[in-house]
């Protein structure tokens, strides 16, 4: 029923000792208080990152159609170009664009043939951007690029070298295997051409 006491101990030793006990409660959920706190306000912090990020990333899926300039760009710094420029260019071919028309106005004495040119090219040089490129902005005309890559190889472009990186692709999307199908077909009506 009743326990001894130490001897010295009083009510007011037990008085302090529960609001030791108390003290280190409170300590304690105010500590655990400002955790939560900076938890979900990092955590709000992050979903502001990224939404910013998931904004510049349609920013950047915007594709401007017909865009010459993009074209000749791309031709002009076949060696130094960026994934942005790249992308750029990707995003000029679409079936609406008159090239033809719009080249021989832009620049004397060109056509339709540097733009198809730097097609191939810089498919076979940038290879790795424009399978990246391809995947991820579905704002490009793929399906027009598509018949463009599937159309004969009767010209001294690289049709063959992007053949054979795009067969090395272990792993195969829907649209990487309808590119290695173009390229095939490519490949083997020119052939079949020039024979």
């Amino acid at each position: 029923m009743y326990k001894a006491r130490p001897s010295g101990y009083d009510s007011y030793t037990e008085c302090y000792m529960q609001l030791r006990k108390m003290k280190k409660l409170l300590y304690l959920t105010i500590v655990l208080g400002l955790i939560s706190c900076t938890s979900e306000s990092n955590d709000k912090d992050n979903e502001t990152k990224k939404t910013i990020e998931e904004v510049d990333v349609v920013e950047t899926m915007t594709c401007e159609k017909c865009n010459f300039n993009a074209i000749m760009n791309a031709s002009d710094n076949c060696d130094k170009l960026t994934k942005e420029e790249l992308e750029q260019f990707l995003c000029s071919y679409d079936a609406s664009c008159d090239w033809t028309f719009e080249l021989m106005e832009t620049r004397e004495n060109q056509n339709f043939g540097v733009a198809w040119d730097m097609l191939f090219v810089h498919f076979d040089k940038y290879f790795d951007y424009y399978i990246e490129i391809l995947e991820e902005n579905k704002s490009i005309s793929r399906d027009y690029l598509i018949q463009l890559f599937s159309m004969p190889a009767i010209y001294d472009l690289p049709h063959r070298q992007i053949l054979s990186k795009l067969k090395e692709i272990e792993k195969k999307t829907e649209f990487q295997t309808r590119l290695e199908n173009a390229f095939e077909q490519s490949v083997s009506e020119g052939d079949k051409l020039l024979e």
